[in-house]
């Protein structure tokens, strides 16, 4: 009997709470030229919110549907910050220069001891602390590179590379698309990917110990649109093709799948504060 592609499950408190925050964009802008005229411009916020679509753990073929906040703020006046799918939540250190980097953070959801029945281990809820770096190649091309630290749960490192084109009209819509990379240490392939003895003996999968290195390729599109000063929506897909010691994991095999699809939608709302008019 074929086993269903894809299902969905209650979402939990502690999964809820990382997909939130793992979803949230970083769209914090620095402020423009120094001097009182930039500070009396005072500040533009765009806040939303709305569900999204996401792997209940990494190689699972169930899915989770979770919520999609969206939180930015810039310089009144200034242009709406570009964020990719995939992107960490982080600060900017150095806006609007040929290479921005700073730190970021992000969530993985924790994984239950027994998925689709099967006792495969239980990876506990990990908060993830990195930086990024990222550059233009051409205004409409930009590339992106990150890497981050599980503190607790997988306790990996995992990191990501990815090239956007991206296509705007001043405020009123962003387009963008690229190819994704995701490299992992053996750490972080071995919490979700591998098999111990014990749990081998306790599931019939075979005992499984993988590398680390490439984890996944695959591609992120996004779309943000204003209807009008105030509202507009934000969308999102991504889709991850699990590749080297990860696909052949019998977790991802034998219970779960190689093919990862992640989106979302929310509805925007943006204001101005502490303007002087």
């Amino acid at each position: 009997m074929g086993r269903t592609p894809i299902t969905l499950r209650p979402l939990s408190r502690a999964a809820a709470l990382a997909l939130a925050l793992a979803a949230m964009p970083a769209y914090a802008q620095g402020a423009g030229a120094a001097g009182t005229q930039d500070e009396d411009r005072g500040w533009t916020v765009r806040v939303g919110a709305g569900p999204q679509l996401i792997p209940t753990y990494p190689g699972s073929d169930e899915y989770q549907v979770g919520f999609f906040p969206v939180l930015g703020f810039r310089k009144t006046g200034d242009p709406i910050p570009f964020g990719a799918p995939g992107d960490s939540p982080g600060l900017t250190i150095n806006p609007n220069k040929p290479l921005e980097f700073g730190p970021v953070a992000n969530f993985a959801p924790e994984r239950e001891a027994v998925e689709d029945g099967v006792a495969i281990g239980k990876v506990g809820f990990t908060p993830e602390i990195g930086a990024f770096a990222q550059f233009r190649l051409h205004p409409s091309i930009r590339v992106r590179v990150e890497g981050r630290k599980g503190l607790g749960g997988h306790e990996g490192w995992i990191g990501s590379a990815g090239i956007d084109y991206i296509v705007r009209d001043e405020d009123r819509f962003i387009f963008s698309i690229g190819p994704r990379v995701i490299f992992a240490n053996q750490r972080y392939q071995r919490s979700y990917y591998g098999v111990s003895p014990t749990v081998a003996a306790a599931t019939g999968l075979a005992v499984y110990d993988p590398d680390g290195g490439l984890n996944s390729v695959g591609a992120a599109t996004g779309l943000l649109y204003q209807f009008n000063y105030n509202w507009g929506f934000q969308g999102f897909a991504r889709y991850e093709r699990l590749v080297k010691d990860a696909s052949k994991s019998p977790i991802v095999r034998d219970i779960g799948s190689r093919n990862q699809y992640f989106a979302g939608i929310a509805l925007t709302y943006t204001f101005d504060i502490g303007k002087i008019f």
